[in-house]
């Protein structure tokens, strides 16, 4: 299996398997880590960095910050981003029916 040196975790991803999976996997390999989850988690003091907001006003920040790009910019990189992870959660309930 191979471990991401970097992780950012976003909503509940850290609580409900199998999205729980790879958070604990990083930080038992000793990778940094960043939670975005407005509630407290049994792993917030395991994240490198945990931040107690909702994801929907951190990460609009977060991303231009980061990357330097526009706004309109990162409203695109977030979509993605929403999109990628609905597209897990609807392979994740697929699964779970087929179970």
């Amino acid at each position: 299996m191979t471990v991401s040196h970097r992780l950012v975790c976003v909503g509940k991803s850290s609580l409900v398997y199998p999205a729980a999976a790879p958070p604990k996997n990083a930080i038992a390999a000793g990778a940094v880590t960043l939670q975005v989850n407005p509630n407290p988690t049994d792993l917030d003091a395991s994240f490198t960095v945990a931040i107690r907001r909702p994801s929907g006003t951190v990460l609009p920040r977060l991303v231009p910050e980061t990357w330097g790009v526009s706004s309109a910019r990162a409203r695109a990189v977030l979509l993605l981003i929403e999109l990628n992870a609905l597209i897990f959660n609807v392979i994740c309930d697929t699964v779970k029916r087929l179970l």
